[in-house]
Parts: structure tokens; sequence; C-alpha cells
């Protein structure tokens, strides 16, 4: 069986998973962690006076192209299983943002260099914003920052105002790939 590998941004492509599991059931996805889906995008007002900005620096890929900035819906209908990038440090913290060592990177200029972090912990998952620029919110509240919020199968949290990633448990994730999926 074919095994599912995220890209180089720690995201598994839509197309891919529709792909494997019409062909052979959502258990072909075979996560075992929680997952962040991408169930919204779109790009952040920066108008004048507005709240949104960016400290962003040109961010390289590995062949030189700029990797920040561009269309957020990039990201619409993609998952993130929150895994440890290989070579990565810090085994219990899944790391989050616009820095290409992240463990879940999204390019974007409004995201900062580190977001914030996911901890698995005795009690369950949690999420840290580790004082972004643009903040993050969970279920609509503002987070503070440095400090852990607990997170339940289905929380949204949004990142920069640009994306809405919903918080996914392994058992779960059939119900809200299929919604994505459907439309």
């Amino acid at each position: 069986m074919d095994s599912l590998e995220p890209d180089g941004h720690g995201f598994l492509l839509g197309a891919r998973i529709q792909e494997l599991t019409e062909a052979r059931g959502w258990s072909a996805l075979g996560l075992e962690v929680p997952a962040l889906v991408v169930s919204e995008a779109r790009e952040a007002q920066r108008a004048e006076g507005s709240d949104i900005s960016s400290r962003a620096t040109l961010d390289k890929g590995l062949t030189g192209e700029d990797v920040t900035g561009g269309d957020p819906s990039r990201y619409r209908g993609k998952l993130a299983p929150l895994l440890k990038r290989p070579g990565n440090p810090f085994p219990n913290v899944i790391s989050i943002g616009r820095a290409l060592s992240c463990d879940v990177v999204l390019a974007l200029a409004t995201v900062s260099k580190l977001q914030g972090y996911f901890r698995s912990q005795a009690e369950g998952w949690a999420f840290l914003d580790q004082r972004s620029l643009n903040g993050t919110l969970l279920n609509g509240e503002r987070l503070e920052a440095n400090r852990l919020y607990p997170l339940s199968d289905g929380d949204e949290l949004s990142i920069a105002e640009e994306l809405v990633l919903t918080f996914v448990m392994p058992e779960s994730l059939p119900r809200y790939l299929g919604d994505l999926i459907a439309g």
C-alpha cells in the first residue's frame, strides 16, 4: 500500500488524499495523530488603518524562489498531520509558522516565523501562540501569548485572519475530509 508523505511544508495535498481515499477508503490515510484541515482561506484585509501587518522578510526556498506571500487559497482542502519533521528538535512540540524549519509551514507574509506550537499532553492536545504579530484565534477568541490552550475535536484556529484550521482527531477525519471534497 502507498504511504502518504507530507510535502515539504508538512501538508498532504488535497487531490492525492481524494484519489487515495476514493480508491481504498478512508482507512488508507492511516493517520493515528490529529490533523489540521484548512477549512477556510482568504486574503487578510491590509487596508490603511488595519491592524494586520507583516514583518516578513523574503523567505527563499531550496531553489532560491520567494516562498512567502501569494494566495492563501493554495492551502484550502489540504491537511497537515501533527507530526514532527525529521531532524527538528523538541520532539514533544509540533511547530507551525512561516519559517521553513517549522513542522507545518504556512508561507504567508502575515504569519509569524513561529506562529505557535501544538503539544500533546496527558490531558490531550493544546496550542500555544508564540507572541505572533497578527495573533491566533481559537473558536473566535484571541489567544493570550505564551499560554497553553486545550484543544478539542473540531476546534477552529484562525491564523493571521487568512487561514482557518480545524483541529481534527483521527476518528473524525473522514467526516471533515468528506465535507471538503464534496464542496
